[in-house]
């Protein structure tokens, strides 16, 4: 009984103890007294509702290493869109002596589909009509970016030996006439060793389809593996590195394209473009079609006026965090697919050239969002704070306007990771004609700056 009453007083004594020792309170605000009221800093929420209006991503780059794409959709939103492929023609990798004398049996454009884009999965194996063109003039820096390929730059009679039904399978072989292989095979050794010489005697070729009949909608989109892409000459010839050889069959590969190919679109949807504010749902076509627009003079005007209204110095505010929220609302058939992966701001850059389209730097910041789609709260989201610190920094008035560079589409992007440097790289998406929809100003759930900041003193 003894050592029960002692072990008793033992753990009522530990408790206590314990209560004793843990009852720790944390004064929080020790040395605050220290801190001058000038120099603290507090942090706040602002929101704004983004001036949103429509334009066309006009002459978006189309310069490819990796697609080649052909195609012809057509939406009730958006009317037509049809897209067409150009490229040098260009000599064999490997020297090749071609002999005298050929024969040609068969020409053919040949390449592998990578994949297929339709509004409607149903579209997939739909009769599409190909058409090869000769261009008239070759493929230099002046056409290297921009929708500058016009039909008065090739020939409109195609070299299509008969018209090709293309049903979207996995590849694409499309005959030619045999006299363009015939004058390919005239080619002369320095030609044959001078890329430059080659391309500027033999130019190109231009590639499209027929667009959905009538006023059917739907269509496809067609990305060919463009390191795929040959013209193939089947042909029978004497050779000449040797006396008394007979003759010989033999298949030669003259490349479409020596590095990139131009991929070239056009759009109904021009006629939507307008600066005035919408109110209404704010649609987003793919590749450079019509999207939301954001002006950077009336983004920066409501900021400012902001500012007046709270007695701020624009100089002052220092951004700690600027998301750019997108909702949207799902659709009654709660089809998604037409919808964009992901919506991010992309400005234009205009040099005398080119014309080329970046994401903002802030999507190299590790942490930032890529502007995903997010269905459970129905939105797009991004972090632009640097971007939108500058904007709020920089002085500009009637005689210094703000940089183009400031203003942005909201656009669908594709991320590329080099596997042998690891480096990622983002780009405008020129691949998925996505026709998907956001909110307008006045909904509900409108697009929105939303401003974490604080104020120094």
């Amino acid at each position: 009984m003894q050592f029960k009453d002692t072990l008793r007083k033992l753990i009522l004594l530990s408790i206590t103890a314990f209560a004793v020792f843990s009852c720790i309170t944390v004064d929080k605000s020790l040395g605050g007294q220290y801190i001058p009221d000038d120099q603290e800093l507090k942090v706040m929420v602002a929101e704004f509702r983004l001036p949103i209006s429509l334009k066309m991503e006009d002459s978006l780059q189309g310069i490819s290493a990796e697609y080649a794409t052909f195609g012809a959709i057509r939406t009730k939103e958006f009317g037509l869109a049809t897209f067409g492929v150009a490229a040098n023609i260009c000599q064999p990798y490997t020297s090749f002596r071609f002999g005298k004398d050929p024969v040609i049996k068969s020409v053919y454009f040949s390449a592998a589909v990578a994949n297929k884009y339709m509004i409607d999965n149903t579209q997939e194996g739909i009769p599409q009509n190909v058409f090869i063109y000769r261009t008239t003039k070759t493929l230099d820096t002046t056409t290297l970016y921009n929708n500058s390929l016009t039909k008065k730059d090739y020939n409109p009679v195609p070299l299509n030996v008969s018209s090709f039904t293309y049903f979207g399978k996995d590849s694409v072989k499309v005959y030619l006439n045999n006299a363009f292989g015939t004058e390919l095979l005239s080619a002369t050794e320095k030609e044959l060793d001078s890329i430059s010489l080659f391309t500027n005697r033999f130019k190109g070729l231009y590639i499209e389809c027929t667009p959905p009949e009538g006023d059917l909608t739907g269509g496809r989109l067609n990305n060919l593996s463009y390191s795929s892409a040959v013209i193939a000459i089947k042909y029978n010839f004497q050779p000449t590195w040797e006396a008394g050889l007979s003759r010989k069959d033999t298949t030669v590969l003259f490349n479409f394209g020596d590095s990139f190919c131009l991929n070239l679109s056009t759009y109904s949807s021009s006629h939507m473009a307008t600066d005035e504010p919408l109110t209404a749902e704010i649609p987003i076509e793919g590749i450079g079609g019509i999207k939301p627009y954001v002006n950077a003079k009336a983004l920066k005007d409501t900021l400012n006026n902001w500012f007046t209204k709270k007695g701020y110095n624009s100089r002052n505010i220092l951004v700690a965090k600027a998301t750019l929220t997108f909702p949207f609302e799902i659709p009654q058939d709660l089809n998604m697919t037409s919808y964009p992966p992901n919506l991010f701001p992309i400005y234009k850059s205009d040099t005398l050239i080119r014309r080329l389209y970046y994401p903002f730097k802030d999507i190299n910041v590790p942490g930032n969002s890529t502007g995903e789609m997010n269905r459970s709260l129905c939105e797009y989201s991004v972090n632009i704070p640097s971007t939108i610190q500058k904007l709020i920094n920089v002085q500009a008035d009637a005689n210094n306007p703000l940089s183009n560079e400031f203003n942005f589409w909201l656009s669908p992007i594709r991320v590329e990771t080099d596997p042998n440097y690891g480096t990622t790289n983002y780009f405008a998406e020129t691949y998925s004609y996505y026709n998907g929809k956001i909110n307008g100003p006045k909904a509900k759930r409108y697009p929105k700056l939303t401003l974490v900041y604080t104020v120094l003193k």
